[in-house]
C-alpha cells in the first residue's frame, strides 16, 4: 500500500526532505500587462507542471503521516493553488 508513495511513518526524514526540497522550487511571476509569447509558453509549461504536482499531493495517502508532515503537505498544496491561479491570470 505505501510502496507506491515511497513515504512511510518509519521514514519521516525521507518525506521531510521531499517536502522541503519542493518548497524551494523557483517561481517566476510576471507582473507585466502584456505578456510576450515566450513568457506565455513558459507560463503554460509552468501551469502544467504545477497542476501535475498538485494532483500528486492530492492523491497522497495521509494514513501513515504525522501531523507536521500533513501540515507541510497542506502548505505546499496552498502554494501550488496560488501559483496555478496566478499562472492562469497571466495566460488569459
Amino acid at each position: 500500500m505505501g510502496e507506491r508513495l515511497g513515504c512511510y511513518a518509519a521514514e519521516p526524514r525521507t518525506c521531510e526532505r521531499v517536502y522541503v526540497a519542493f518548497l524551494f522550487l523557483p517561481i517566476k511571476l510576471i507582473s507585466a500587462v502584456e505578456v510576450p509569447m515566450t513568457d506565455r509558453v513558459q507560463a503554460k509549461q509552468d501551469l502544467q507542471f504545477c497542476c501535475a504536482e498538485l494532483a500528486k499531493y492530492q492523491n497522497l495517502s495521509r494514513s501513515g503521516l504525522k501531523r507536521h508532515q500533513m501540515i507541510a503537505i497542506d502548505e505546499i498544496m496552498i502554494e501550488l493553488k496560488e501559483r496555478i491561479r496566478n499562472l492562469r491570470n497571466i495566460i488569459n
